[in-house]
């Protein structure tokens, strides 16, 4: 799968992209809202359209609402999955969306990595025919 990864933690980023990296995918990140709009808009780095985005929620910024909300409307069957870097289940705007799942909890990155690729793989699963 080619995957999107967003957050403006640089150690997040890194764990993330190598731990899916070892799983067989394709990932791109953004450190920013404005990183990851562009990728999505224009295939930045090279990658012309994603199939996961993953960001963290954090409750002093609505970034990843935003880029959520905006991949949705490019392409609504995307998986989106977020993550909530102190806990708790996000905002209930995100809970509604389809195909949209909530990683809540504090998570190792390694243990953050193995969750998204259950999470990856039972979308898949369900997405085939």
């Amino acid at each position: 799968m080619r995957i999107l990864v967003v957050s403006d933690y640089p150690d997040t980023l890194q764990n993330l992209k190598k731990g899916l990296v070892n799983f067989g995918h394709s990932v791109v990140t953004a450190r920013n809202e404005l990183q990851a709009l562009q990728i999505l808009t224009n295939g930045g780095d090279g990658v012309k359209s994603v199939d996961v985005v993953i960001t963290k929620f954090d409750d002093t910024s609505s970034e990843s609402l935003s880029v959520i909300q905006f991949a949705k409307k490019i392409n609504p069957s995307l998986l989106t999955i977020f993550f909530a870097q102190k806990g708790g289940e996000g905002p209930a705007e995100i809970q509604l969306l389809d195909d949209c799942k909530c990683i809540p909890g504090t998570f190792s990155p390694e243990n953050l990595v193995e969750v998204i690729e259950d999470i990856a793989e039972g979308f898949q699963a369900e997405h085939v025919n």
